[in-house]
């Protein structure tokens, strides 16, 4: 069994124990304890905070960096879109120096005759025309 110097031992170490408890009552030690314990719950606290913060920032970056991809997409797609009315321009200008140059020396032959109404609604209406199968070449590019 147990001997009695052990079971002394044991008693002395519980004594022991039971003055450390009351002075630790009598300074407050359970009260600091309980106070430092509230405020690591606190800083706990503060610091998921933070970090839900910080999350929803990303997220919103995130989308931010979303929406700028699509925008450079767009910006790209203007750009081809500008390119292909360039080479398009290019086409038809010299055909356009080229009626030019036909109206002015007929205006100049002409001795500074007006055109008729007809002739002019029939102009406009040509150029109306052009004017639509240009738009329709751009759409289909």
């Amino acid at each position: 069994g147990v001997s009695e110097s052990r079971i002394q031992e044991v008693a002395k170490e519980i004594e022991q124990t039971e003055k450390e408890l009351q002075r630790l009552q009598e300074s407050n030690g359970f009260v600091q304890l309980d106070h430092r314990i509230e405020e690591r719950n606190k800083q706990r606290h503060e610091l998921q905070y933070s970090i839900n913060r910080l999350n929803d920032e990303i997220r919103a970056l995130e989308l931010y960096g979303d929406h700028m991809v699509k925008l450079d997409v767009k910006r790209n797609e203007l750009k081809s879109t500008e390119s292909r009315l360039l080479q398009l321009v290019g086409k038809i200008e010299p055909k356009l120096q080229t009626i030019l140059i036909q109206i002015s020396h007929q205006n100049s032959t002409q001795s500074d005759a007006m055109p008729s109404p007809h002739e002019y609604d029939s102009a406009m209406a040509n150029l109306t025309q052009q004017q639509r199968a240009v738009v329709e070449q751009l759409r289909r590019q």
